[in-house]
């Protein structure tokens, strides 16, 4: 790694943007209020037993409960449903590194008060006879960044049973189930759901995805191979339902949408692939009896923190949303979709809550790579990549980043890169915890859309690594491919 670069308009030598020096510009700022930190994946109470369920009995109200780093796996509930009864945040790792089960023996979460925020996490396998087999909720509660899976209960709500105001965001509800209405969400107040997706929940009744009982707001989702005995696969609703940019395909049995004495008001821009949305959908831009093309593999890992059903190139979905309309039902932008991708990615936004990338090749892309596997396992990597000709050009602030080493996957989303200083040619740096290792990464322009990227992190296991490396660096639509022959070390 050379010890200067020169300056992308004077020419003079500056200091590289050394990943040291990074990790000294991004120290973590002091947070207000009080953190607590679980160290443990076991479900017991008690003064410093290091517990999810000792940290929520002695949250105060506006507390954050954070995780250890390096904590994953899964929080197997033992003495029944965490109950909640106050403000607080709860931040997890991300839904891939940690999970809360409620070990098919009771719900995850009962919000029984307050406004309570719960991003990063899994919640699954909850199970209760009445309802709400993940959550419950009675307070205000937002989930973001999550998944809901694998939950069930005897009458409403396999996933989460809703009686206060819910906010779901960029998450993923699947494979979920209520023997009566909503397998993934039963609405009994008042549902916001944005750029979330519902793929594989069931109900014996009415409402596979979501069955809607009084208001839902719906913006930029995808409901996808959910299913329901008699009415609704993707959404039922005796309510009142505003909707706007959502994709319902593939819902089986109750096909996409069930309507029982409520109202549906179309904001635009829907699109289903039967005709049972067709009294609805019947705005500008809204699209019935229509192919999805959906990729056929499903739900799957596309990149960030939950799992998505993409849209395949030149489907009808693509690029359908004009500019001006890529809004939610409140009429305030939506920028990215579930992943963190900015939109819109082409002439216009997609329907639903993925936003296809269709990329343009680096010109050039030269990294050099080593990897250590001994005590401290991990890799750094520095390189220099120049945009391909059909590039729109970089912008590191508003774009999601994606590492991908061998089988290593590394995903940034929209937002993550900051500049330490306030020029067009300041390099941008990120630092932080990412699937459990601590990554530092640094962006530096250096003039005619070329640009040095360096990357560490650690811990980081290759298992079974060997050259050549396959290395593949993207950022928005922007990506290059390179095969590496790495320095493999092993202290």
């Amino acid at each position: 790694m050379t010890t200067s670069l020169p300056h992308p308009r004077s020419g003079k030598p500056v200091p590289r943007f050394r990943l040291f020096l990074l990790a000294l510009a991004f120290g973590v700022l002091p947070a207000f209020g009080n953190t607590i930190t679980v160290t443990n994946t076991t479900d017991t109470t008690g003064t410093g037993s290091g517990s999810l369920r000792a940290a929520i009995a002695a949250a105060m109200p506006g507390d954050t409960i954070t995780f250890n780093s390096g904590l994953t796996g899964t929080i197997t509930l033992t003495s029944g449903v965490l109950q909640i009864n106050t403000s607080l945040t709860i931040t997890g790792p991300g839904p891939a590194q940690l999970a809360i089960s409620g070990n098919k023996a009771s719900g995850v979460f009962a919000i029984n008060s307050g406004t309570v925020t719960i991003s990063g996490l899994t919640i699954e396998n909850g199970s209760n006879g009445n309802v709400g087999g993940g959550i419950t909720n009675d307070g205000t509660l937002y989930v973001t960044n999550s998944t809901i899976s694998g939950n069930s209960s005897g009458q409403f709500g396999g996933g989460i049973y809703n009686d206060g105001t819910l906010y779901v965001t960029n998450s993923t509800i699947s494979g979920n189930s209520a023997q009566v209405g909503g397998g993934g969400i039963f609405n009994n107040s008042t549902l916001y759901v944005t750029n979330s997706t519902f793929s594989g929940d069931s109900a014996g009744n009415g409402g596979g995805g979501i069955y809607n009982n009084n208001t839902l707001y719906v913006t930029n989702s995808t409901f996808s191979a959910n299913s329901a005995d008699n009415d609704g696969g993707g959404i039922f609703t005796s309510g009142s339902v505003t909707i706007k940019s959502t994709l319902l395909a593939g819902n089986s049995t109750g096909q996409n949408c069930g309507f029982s004495n409520g109202s549906v008001t179309s904001q635009g821009y829907n699109l289903s692939d039967d005709s049972s949305c067709i009294s609805a959908f019947d705005q500008p831009g809204d699209l019935n009896h229509t192919p999805a093309q959906l990729d056929p593999h499903g739900l799957q890992n596309n990149g960030g923190p939950t799992q998505t059903v993409a849209l395949l190139p030149g489907g009808p979905a693509v690029d359908h949303i004009p500019d001006a309309n890529c809004t939610d039902t409140n009429d305030k932008p939506v920028t990215t979709d579930q992943r963190g991708v900015s939109r819109p990615q082409g002439k216009g936004c997609d329907v639903g809550a993925y936003e296809l990338v269709q990329s343009v090749p680096f010109s050039s892309f030269n990294p050099s790579l080593a990897i250590d596997d001994g005590k401290h396992p991990g890799f750094v990597l520095t390189s220099t990549f120049t945009l391909g000709s059909a590039s729109t050009g970089l912008n590191p602030a508003t774009e999601a980043m994606t590492l991908e080493i061998a089988s290593y996957t590394l995903t940034l989303p929209a937002g993550s890169f900051h500049k330490l200083w306030n020029a067009s040619d300041a390099p941008y740096g990120y630092e932080g915890t990412v699937n459990g290792a601590t990554v530092v990464l640094g962006l530096v322009p250096l003039g005619n859309n070329t640009y040095s990227f360096d990357a560490a992190g650690s811990p980081v296991t290759f298992t079974g690594i060997k050259n050549p490396v396959t290395v593949t660096l993207t950022f928005g639509t922007d990506t290059g491919t390179a095969n590496v022959q790495a320095l493999l070390t092993s202290f």
